[in-house]
């Protein structure tokens, strides 16, 4: 979740830094933790992508939603540090990058870059491939820029349908 929330708050009078969710990027410390742990680099042959999402996708490297944008664990980091050095840049206001949490734009990269990934196996290695989809958010997400949801139903039928799909296993958790 690259949302505006991450770094600063709306107040009457403007934005302040006072009062954000993750101004010093540790979720960016968190993901790059379990991208390194044994658990999540057990075989070699691992691969990651890191997708970056506010109002649209946020363009970082390999910005394409396809599966050239999965790399290797020593590599994904580059990923990550283009999203910190975003954030990092980021003004007060008035706010450019990172807007809304719109979750479906994020999940829908997601799913090109499994569907992309699936389609370039042969068709026995497909169902050996298992794809895990994990959403990090600091609030409640957006279906648009003028839809906030009251609850998760919608990212948890977002997740479903990539898994609903045939394409890997998948699942939601808040």
């Amino acid at each position: 979740d690259m949302s505006g929330s991450n770094v600063r708050v709306p107040t009457p009078s403007g934005f302040v830094r006072n009062g954000a969710t993750d101004l010093p990027g540790i979720r960016f410390d968190i993901i790059d933790q379990f991208i390194q742990s044994d658990c999540a680099g057990f075989r070699p042959e691992n691969r990651f992508a890191v997708v970056g999402f506010s109002t649209t996708v946020i363009p970082n490297i390999g910005s394409t939603c396809q599966a050239g944008r999965l790399d290797s664990r020593a590599n994904v980091g580059v990923q990550l540090d283009e999203l910190r050095n975003i954030q990092d840049q980021e003004p007060l206001d008035p706010p450019t990058s990172m807007g809304s949490t719109v979750y479906t734009d994020g999940l829908d990269c997601a799913q090109g870059i499994i569907s992309d990934h699936q389609n370039s196996l042969p068709a026995a290695e497909r169902p050996r491939q298992n794809y895990n989809v994990m959403f990090l958010s600091d609030g409640v997400p957006t279906r648009s820029n003028a839809d906030p949801l009251t609850n998760f139903s919608g990212v948890y039928s977002s997740v479903d349908a990539i898994v609903a799909s045939g394409q890997g296993a998948a699942g939601a958790s808040v």
